[in-house]
């Protein structure tokens, strides 16, 4: 008997009612990736087919088409929102869907959930792996102690004051902008030089492009205090390139110490673990430089405040020696004249014991000279008149020698005489001083700058007292 013919739309509301029957009203969890991707805007519609691979050979092994529409749209807008992930073809995904016929567009799963979880959790492993790879391949500059991460850029040393700023960012971004007005506008009016290395800074495909800009940084050649890396805020995905292997390994490597001002409130990148120094915004970047010089002014104004403190001590402490030592000046001055004004006094003393002890030397002298001159004429006198006597009685014979003797005893008086006056005195060796007309026998009525007549044997001298030697 010949097979029984049926119409195609028969066949299709037969297949409809028997995948109504086993499906209806079923939610399907599956993971897969998305390829052909449509949507369209007008509609609020996405086309698009869910596809399984070989994870090993990368073969295809299922694929379904599938839509999304009404409240499965909405779940997609509010994925992109929480996730930040454009829905789009090569992205895998976890969602819910339901199995579908029509007689006149065949069969299709439409999605009516998607798992954001999934999604960032599937972010969370990528990162992860670029980790392990990380420090599997890089040991010479990225190596782990405990939980952190060490690396060669981190270990660099930062200059006292930030300065000379090589920047890595895109241009036309709010971020730099907010980072290049923070830091040019700083309360402290410190002075930056900014030299930018332009590239866009979201999406894994311009990770190369942030590689090749750190390239440029270190083949310029400048003296670069540090390298900034900055980008404003956004979902996590568009934080993706930052966790790209080669831009994490040449930011770990790199031989100038590298921060970031990276926008985000909670995950970190991969770049930033590995960066120098790790700030959340262009903002913090900006400040945190601003910080760190301003902690350097702060110790040179603490130093200077310490300088100026210890200057003030050591010139407190030099004039309190110098008191110290004008004081023991003036007390050692005081005691030496004193000292002086005593050996004075006694060498005036002695002078004056000296002065009168010959005074009255010379004074008995002249008495004695006296009494001879006093009573040696009366003897001789008395002597003569016996004599006369005498000589009457032998005048005649002893008259020339008698007058020869009385002449001897004349010439002897006169020498005696002679003897005593100021004259015989000066020869000798003696002098008179004169002050005017005062004879000057004490030294102590002299001072300097006297002008004084001395009176010698052959000579009168007139004298300036310049200076006054007291001997003992």
């Amino acid at each position: 008997m010949p097979v029984p013919t049926v119409q195609l739309s028969q066949l299709a509301s037969l297949i409809q009612s028997t995948l109504q029957d086993r499906f209806a009203s079923q939610i399907f969890w599956v993971v897969a990736d998305v390829s052909d991707h449509k949507h369209y805007r007008d509609r609020e519609v996405h086309y698009f087919d869910l596809v399984e691979k070989d994870k090993s050979t990368g073969k295809l092994i299922a694929r379904m088409s599938a839509n999304a529409w009404s409240d499965g749209a909405q779940k997609i807008e509010a994925f992109q929102r929480s996730t930040g992930q454009t829905f789009k073809s090569g992205i895998q995904i976890r969602c819910g869907v339901k199995v579908e016929f029509h007689i006149a567009y065949g069969l299709k799963l439409r999605l009516v959930d998607i798992d954001d979880a999934f999604t960032l959790g599937e972010l969370e492993r990528q990162k992860r792996e670029t980790i392990e790879r990380l420090l599997r391949e890089c040991p010479d500059f990225i190596y782990k102690k405990g939980d952190q991460l060490f690396t060669r850029n981190k270990g660099l040393a930062l200059n006292p004051v930030l300065q000379k700023i090589a920047v890595v960012g895109s241009i036309q971004s709010a971020g730099y902008a907010d980072f290049m007005h923070t830091l040019t506008a700083n309360s402290y009016q410190y002075y930056f030089q900014i030299d930018t290395y332009h590239t866009q800074v979201q999406g894994e495909a311009n990770a190369a492009a942030a590689v090749d800009q750190l390239i440029r940084v270190f083949q310029s050649n400048q003296p670069y205090d540090i390298t900034v890396i900055i980008r404003g805020g956004g979902a996590e995905t568009d934080f993706l390139l930052f966790n790209d292997y080669h831009l994490c390994r040449a930011v770990a490597k790199f031989p100038i110490p590298i921060i970031t001002g990276i926008g985000h409130l909670k995950d970190q990148s991969i770049t930033d673990l590995l960066a120098h120094t790790e700030t959340n915004a262009p903002t913090k970047a900006a400040e945190f430089i601003i910080a760190h010089n301003r902690r350097f002014e702060e110790q040179i104004l603490q130093l200077q405040k310490k300088l100026v403190i210890r200057t003030q001590q050591k010139i407190a402490l030099s004039h309190k020696q110098l008191n110290l030592l004008e004081s023991s000046v003036v007390n050692n001055s005081r005691n030496l004249l004193n000292d002086h004004l005593r050996n004075l006094g006694a060498l005036q003393q002695q002078l004056t014991r000296y002065s009168m002890n010959l005074l009255r030397d010379h004074q008995h002298d002249l008495f004695s000279f006296q009494h001879l001159l006093k009573s040696g004429p009366k003897l001789r006198i008395a002597l003569e008149q016996q004599e006369i006597i005498k000589l009457r009685q032998n005048i005649a014979v002893n008259q020339k020698n008698f007058i020869r003797n009385q002449q001897g005893l004349l010439n002897s008086y006169q020498t005696l005489v002679n003897l005593s006056s100021p004259e015989k005195i000066l020869k000798r060796g003696f002098a008179i001083i004169r002050k005017g007309d005062t004879i000057i026998t004490d030294p102590t009525r002299l001072k300097e700058g006297d002008d004084l007549n001395i009176q010698l044997k052959t000579a009168d001298l007139s004298v300036h007292l310049n200076t006054i030697h007291h001997g003992s």
